[in-house]
């Protein structure tokens, strides 16, 4: 029996969608390969280095190899988004679940990711800059078709992993693009969540996303971008969650900051019955942090 037949669809109000890193399309292009992957000057220092921890040379994978299994990889994935196998496969996940709450992307490693590949190539560099606003845009037609079937609004949507990594210089259009696609997919949810996703606020810092609840965990955050995010969403927010979470340039401390009750309040700025308490972050049951709360309001 599958999952998608069983009664435990009734049960399931949480669901994580993995969305791995995108190889660039041209990754199956040999020549593409050898001039912007792993060069084979660079493939002979990988060599070299592992010689001098000792390795064999018979267990050096062969260049070839390499190609060979970082092919197939990218071709894998050039059909699954020709194809929109991702974009149906999610929809119909999401179509199955009618009490689902809460949705968790998850922005990783490829899946396919093969540990002896890692001395040689590194996925950071060679993934599409493109990756964030294909995932986006899957996970926001998936949440559409969802309501085309009369099922509820996810009421929750936690993205993990919204990093932007150093190198990927996005162009302003595209930026925008990603920004209002992120937004699109946020339409009508109430509670945001964010792991290890700093980007995702800079993205979003200029948008009213109409969200009650805000929980930050393990980010670093620039104290302005944080303002213009909290001032944007002032009308509706009214609790904001955090678990290590260090704000840069704060202009009232001379080094980047654990944000605490009183830089949170000095951003936020008069709320009133605002109260600070202790709580569990929403990343980990062990893992302690902090959240305010007050009454929901808007004011000048």
């Amino acid at each position: 029996m599958s999952l998608t037949s069983s009664a435990l669809c009734e049960r399931v109000t949480a669901f994580t969608y993995v969305a791995p890193q995108l190889l660039k399309p041209d990754v199956t292009n040999f020549d593409f390969f050898k001039s912007s992957m792993l060069t084979p000057e660079s493939y002979v220092e990988v060599a070299k280095s592992q010689a001098d921890l000792g390795c064999r040379p018979s267990e050096c994978a062969p260049y070839m190899a390499i190609f060979q299994t970082m092919r197939n990889i990218g071709r894998k994935q050039n059909q699954i988004l020709e194809n929109r196998i991702d974009q149906a496969a999610l929809s119909k996940a999401l179509c199955v679940f009618p009490r689902l709450k809460e949705l968790t992307v998850h922005f990783c490693v490829p899946l396919e990711r093969k540990p002896w590949l890692e001395a040689y190539i590194d996925h950071n560099i060679d993934i599409s800059d493109g990756l964030y606003t294909h995932h986006v845009q899957v996970v926001a037609q998936a949440l559409s078709d969802r309501s085309k079937w009369g099922l509820d609004q996810v009421d929750s949507i936690h993205l993990r992993g919204f990093q932007i990594q150093t190198g990927h210089q996005y162009e302003i259009p595209d930026l925008m693009s990603l920004s209002a696609h992120l937004q699109k997919l946020l339409v009508g949810v109430r509670s945001l969540k964010m792991t290890q996703s700093d980007s995702a606020v800079e993205v979003l810092s200029q948008w009213d996303l109409n969200i009650d609840e805000l929980d930050m965990c393990d980010m670093m955050i620039d104290y302005d971008t944080l303002k213009r995010f909290f001032a944007a969403n002032q009308p509706t927010l009214h609790s904001i969650g955090f678990h290590n979470v260090v704000v840069t340039e704060v202009p009232f401390e001379e080094s980047a900051s654990q944000l605490n009750v009183d830089i949170l309040s000095e951003l936020i700025g008069a709320r009133r019955g605002a109260q600070g308490q202790a709580t569990t972050c929403h990343c980990h049951s062990r893992h302690n942090g902090w959240r305010i709360v007050w009454e929901k309001e808007s004011l000048d």
